[in-house]
């Protein structure tokens, strides 16, 4: 997809030489301008998965309410969209050298909290559910190739280690802020909770006709689609007409390529989100066995917004999402046990037959969806998170730590009982990279001291 199709994807035009959203509208801030320095991983246009665009919608909404904000990232080439300035990452220095922002604010990886930027408040906002948090540091290195995605790459220095670099950490759930305060040995309200946004005009519009045995799954594959294909064989007799359509920006992979091709599982792959949500729009309900820890899962509160009830597991923030017998199912129990199974597909096998249930269903998760997701709200929330933290306090750099970064115990990377020793010049070397890609010479960063020493 070129730049110009993500634009439009991303529900933007272009009209004399800037882009301007379409169908939204612009609300005033409630909280006195603040300059805001993001920094990131990717963004629009060249990735857009969760927190991606998450961070894509919620810096609009701040510049749309008045804010100064600023973008670093993988960025070519630097520009506008929507009122944020989008920056490569490597000019940060400069940047920083120039201008101190009120709030910095850094998503998800966290080096960039270690990095000497005067600020009011560094923020930490992450949607991960690393028991111990996220990391300063993650790059690849097939340490446990066995291990999947979690033997590729070396997670080093949890962000745990450096607590007085963090005013406030933001996360996506209740079920996120306990399980982080838990890891990471920081109080409760250490944490605020902001929902994610649902761009809520995508979905309204005339009633469409709806497919009655249609179902809908909108996640990652790998969150739980191969449960879901195990147990859509014994819907199906139960209900001859019921459809499987599966939607996702990550393609099906060789391990449910074959089960995907089952009778009457469809895979659609990758929608704009103007187009998704006129397909779950024309869905009956959403089929969601989900295996994995979502902090909030942004698929479920699009379905909502379209009107579907959604029958899933408990895992982790689901059943903030869902309530039970409300606006949807929740099934409990190990995912994939008969046990689970059986009450999933009774579950929805019951709404595929109750039209009744399912509108009133539906019409529930439609109102709390608007009530939770709305991106005025979520913006609102935003000031009202950042002006506490820069409230009364003066731009400073980031405290010293007095960690040795090159400590061996810091250099030990493990994983469901695998363990490796990272090189300390091989350490060295991707901290000193990791610097240099935001711009920051070694010997301009505090923290990299002993780096410095081996590197030179």
């Amino acid at each position: 997809m070129g730049d110009c199709d993500l634009h439009g994807a991303l529900g933007y035009t272009y009209q004399n030489a800037r882009f301007v959203r379409t169908g939204r509208n612009h609300s005033p801030g409630g909280a006195g301008v603040a300059r805001i320095l993001t920094i990131t991983n990717w963004y629009p246009p060249h990735h857009y998965g969760g927190y991606e665009l998450s961070c894509f919608d919620v810096m609009t909404r701040l510049a749309d309410r008045g804010h100064e904000v600023d973008v670093f990232g993988r960025c070519e080439p630097s520009g506008t969209i929507g009122g944020v300035r989008y920056h490569a990452r490597e000019s940060l220095a400069t940047f920083a050298g120039l201008l101190e922002p009120d709030a910095l604010v850094v998503v998800p990886d966290g080096l960039p909290l270690l990095l000497p930027i005067r600020a009011r408040a560094r923020v930490l906002w992450t949607g991960n559910a690393f028991h111990e948090g996220d990391v300063a540091l993650a790059p690849r290195w097939p340490w446990a190739p066995e291990l999947g995605r979690r033997g590729q790459r070396a997670r080093l220095y949890p962000l745990s280690l450096f607590r007085s670099c963090i005013d406030r950490l933001i996360v996506k759930s209740e079920w996120q802020r306990r399980h982080l305060s838990s890891g990471m040995g920081m109080p409760l309200d250490s944490f605020g909770v902001i929902f994610n946004g649902v761009a809520l005009e995508y979905f309204d519009g005339p009633a469409r006709p709806a497919e009655r045995h249609r179902l809908v799954y909108t996640s990652q594959p790998r969150r739980g689609l191969d449960v879901l294909l195990s147990l859509f064989p014994s819907i199906r007799p139960n209900v001859p007409q019921a459809e499987l359509h599966v939607f996702s920006y990550d393609g099906l992979g060789d391990g449910l390529s074959s089960a995907a091709s089952q009778p009457g599982v469809v895979w659609r792959g990758r929608l704009p989100r103007l187009h998704l949500a006129d397909e779950l729009r024309t869905a009956s309900l959403m089929a969601y066995p989900s295996t994995f820890k979502g902090t909030f899962c942004t698929a479920v509160a699009e379905a909502q917004a379209a009107g579907l009830p959604v029958v899933c597991s408990t895992r982790a923030a689901l059943a903030e999402r869902v309530r039970a017998d409300v606006d949807g199912v929740l099934v409990d129990g190990d995912e994939r046990s008969e046990a689970f199974g059986r009450t999933f597909v009774d579950a929805t096998v019951r709404l595929l037959h109750n039209d009744a249930l399912r509108a009133r269903m539906g019409s529930a998760a439609r109102e709390a969806a608007t009530a939770r997701y709305d991106w005025d709200r979520i913006a609102a929330r935003w000031e009202a998170e950042l002006s506490s933290a820069i409230s009364g306090r003066r731009p400073a750099l980031p405290p010293a730590h007095g960690i040795d970064l090159l400590a061996p115990e810091l250099l030990r990377v493990s994983a469901r009982g695998r363990s490796a020793q990272v090189p300390l010049e091989l350490a060295a070397g991707w901290l000193h990279a990791a610097c240099a890609a935001y711009g920051f010479p070694v010997d301009a960063v505090p923290f990299l001291g002993s780096v410095a020493r081996v590197t030179a």
